[in-house]
């Protein structure tokens, strides 16, 4: 079994690579930098946010269940 730090580490890895791969994939097909890349470099933004307050979390959970054991 693996210890709680790798299972944290690895739900934030996978969480990540979902986030931005879905904000990355709209910069990429959108080769005529219309008003939809304005859309996208939106969607960058709140993967930025979403990925800082996610990990803030995680980390704080993993300190927290440090602490009870």
């Amino acid at each position: 079994m693996l210890p709680f730090n790798s299972i944290i580490n690895e739900i934030i890895r996978s969480e990540i690579n979902i986030i931005y791969t879905n904000a990355f994939g709209g910069i990429i097909r959108n080769k005529n930098y219309t008003i939809s890349f304005g859309y996208d470099i939106l969607r960058l933004l709140y993967a930025f946010i979403v990925t800082y307050s996610f990990c803030r979390w995680a980390i704080a959970l993993t300190f927290a269940f440090q602490r009870i054991n």
